[in-house]
């Protein structure tokens, strides 16, 4: 049995590529994240903050041991993690501002469209129980 502990160059700059694409990936997930943080103003903010940077954590780490496990043959490798590190940097500095932008853009629409709906859903049954009130106001006799 032959088993090979090292890895070629070319074998080594391949897991360095495809980690900086699982890195570009793990980036637009810190995105969604970081729009869950903003989106949702809470009073206990410190909370929220930890609790999606804790998630985001375990995502990366449960992706970054997949990924040597699958394609590394179980070995974590110190440029396997620099090029993760290196995909996110350069999703957060190139395109990062731009998908942010655009999820912003689309939690706003989305919420502004339910906001009008339930306000108008509200509003008319607020209108339906104010006059329902006056017309049973209205039909009691007072003896």
């Amino acid at each position: 049995m032959n088993l090979n502990t090292f890895f070629s160059v070319t074998e080594q700059l391949k897991l360095f590529l495809t980690a900086v694409i699982m890195g570009v990936a793990l980036g637009v997930v810190f995105d969604v994240f970081r729009i869950i943080r903003i989106t949702f103003k809470t009073a206990n903010r410190l909370f929220l903050v930890a609790l999606c940077d804790i998630i985001y954590v375990l995502i990366y780490g449960i992706c970054l041991f997949l990924y040597s496990a699958v394609l590394a043959r179980g070995q974590i490798r110190l440029f396997i993690t620099i090029g993760c590190l290196t995909g996110s940097l350069l999703e957060f500095l190139t395109v990062g501002n731009a998908v942010t932008s655009l999820l912003r853009f689309i939690v706003n629409a989305v919420r502004r469209f339910f906001g009008r709906v339930f306000s108008r859903l509200f509003k008319h049954n607020k209108q339906n129980y104010s006059d329902n009130s006056v017309e049973s106001a209205e039909n009691i006799e007072i003896t």
